[in-house]
């Protein structure tokens, strides 16, 4: 059986010593690329033998882990399930692949075999079951320290080592194994055999995507985790203080229309458009991740932008503004609605028209020739301002464009019949406001289109 096995072992040492290495094109790219977090690397290896099941859970984890960390912004990489002699191979080439200055982070799924002084990578084709015979992993498996040294020859700015479960002799393995590691920084989990591993590891990825903790508070708030399962997660003496899976600014920084939506926005801007797409995105990254505050906080606001400016938008949909009354009782904008629900309630009601006589007998006259001045143009309109004195881009074009100077003319009506229905303390707050828009508009310059918008939208918000 022996020579059997060596016999194997030389024949695939042959093969793979044909087979070109320069390369090695098993690391994916990060799911969410970041503008400032960008040299990151993640090296999942699977810890398991070829039996009973366990090494396609191991593959099942090692995804779920490859695409947490890929939307950490990590490159990863899956080594594993495969015999020794491969596996060391590619471990080899993923390593050289790592540029100098990166921050690594080896992870290990599955169950790592110990002796009490090293801990031990189970490749598939492990003979025996080496959770219970730590001796075996001397010649069947993998040591871990040998892979460690070989990403810290990589010079990382920042390491770490995670190990999923690690056992001796069939029970938990000791610290003092973490700490004979090279630069140690290594923790691992231990789970109770009455808890099952997709339970254990939901508890530590929900600790490893909490924005902001460096690797010895993700220790500690993993055994917090853990504990309550009744497992235990032992650590090497020192961790890293710098290292943070989810740096405290990672979200911040990311790019994302959801960040589009000011939780702050006054009434003028939040009635700017598009508003729909950023809450979309808001959803999905929050979806995506459930403890991250910045983007619920920032779809709770979006939901009440759009609501305002439904309640806003015409004086013929009262039950809009009853309904951001009833959502939103507290809301930043419940002094601008209801000052626009009044301003709807107070607005002149349109007169029954007179009864229209009935139409008289044609009365055929002697045409005459059509005289000059009847076909001049007609009077042009002048917005409510001096345009003498008009000071900005916006301010002329609304001069030289009598339809923009009509829209200036009735939002002027309607400014002063606001202000005249007014309170006080409401009537400064309008005054103010009405400043702001000013300012809006005046960033149009010279865009009639966009001069058009900004009218449109002030006069459905004072009706």
């Amino acid at each position: 059986m022996c020579f059997k096995r060596r016999f194997r072992t030389i024949l695939a040492w042959f093969f793979l010593a044909q087979t070109s290495s320069s390369a090695f094109s098993q690391w994916s790219p990060p799911i969410t690329p970041h503008p400032i977090y960008s040299n990151r690397y993640a090296l999942i290896l699977i810890s398991a033998p070829d039996i009973s099941g366990r090494l396609a859970e191991a593959r099942a984890t090692a995804l779920i882990y490859s695409k947490q960390l890929g939307l950490l912004s990590f490159k990863t990489a899956i080594v594993g399930g495969i015999g020794r002699p491969e596996f060391d191979r590619r471990v080899r080439e993923a390593s050289a692949a790592i540029p100098q200055g990166a921050e690594v982070a080896l992870i290990v799924v599955g169950t790592a075999a110990s002796s009490g002084r090293e801990l031990f990578v189970v490749p598939s084709d492990a003979v025996g079951n080496l959770d219970t015979q730590a001796a075996a992993a001397e010649t069947e498996a993998l040591r871990l320290s040998s892979i460690q040294r070989r990403l810290l020859d990589r010079s990382p700015r920042e390491f770490v080592s995670l190990i999923e479960d690690c056992r001796e002799n069939g029970e938990r393995c000791s610290a003092s194994a973490l700490d004979s590691e090279p630069r140690g920084s290594a923790v691992a989990m231990i789970r109770n055999g009455l808890t099952s591993r997709s339970t254990a590891r939901e508890a530590e990825l929900s600790a490893l995507i909490q924005p902001g903790l460096n690797y010895e508070q993700f220790f500690s708030v993993l055994s917090q985790k853990i504990g309550a399962l009744q497992g235990v997660v032992i650590r090497a003496t020192s961790l890293s203080s710098t290292f943070r899976f989810v740096p405290s600014d990672f979200f911040d920084l990311l790019p994302s229309e959801c960040f589009q939506i000011d939780p702050l926005a006054d009434p003028m801007t939040a009635l700017n458009p598009g508003l729909a797409a950023k809450i979309e995105a808001c959803e999905r990254a929050a979806s995506d991740w459930p403890s991250v505050w910045q983007y619920h906080l920032r779809l709770k606001a979006g939901k009440e932008q759009l609501a305002y400016q439904r309640a806003v938008a015409s004086c013929d949909r009262p039950t809009a503004a009853s309904s951001y009354a009833a959502a939103y009782p507290d809301g930043r904008y419940a002094g601008t609605v209801e000052q626009f629900r009044q301003s709807c309630l107070n607005r002149p009601r349109p007169t029954a028209a007179p009864p229209v006589a009935p139409p008289e007998a044609p009365v055929v006259r002697q045409t005459r020739p059509v005289e000059a001045s009847e076909l001049e143009p007609p009077v042009r309109v002048t917005p409510s301002f001096s345009c003498a004195r008009a000071s900005t881009s916006s301010e002329r074009t609304i001069c030289s464009d009598s339809s923009l100077a009509r829209l200036d003319r009735q939002l002027t009506v309607l400014y002063s019949r606001a202000v005249d229905n007014l309170s006080n303390s409401s009537r400064r707050a309008l005054i103010v406001a009405q400043k702001q828009w000013i300012q809006e508009r005046d960033q149009c310059g010279s865009s009639v289109g966009c001069i058009a918008r900004a009218y449109t939208q002030r006069i459905g918000a004072l009706r």
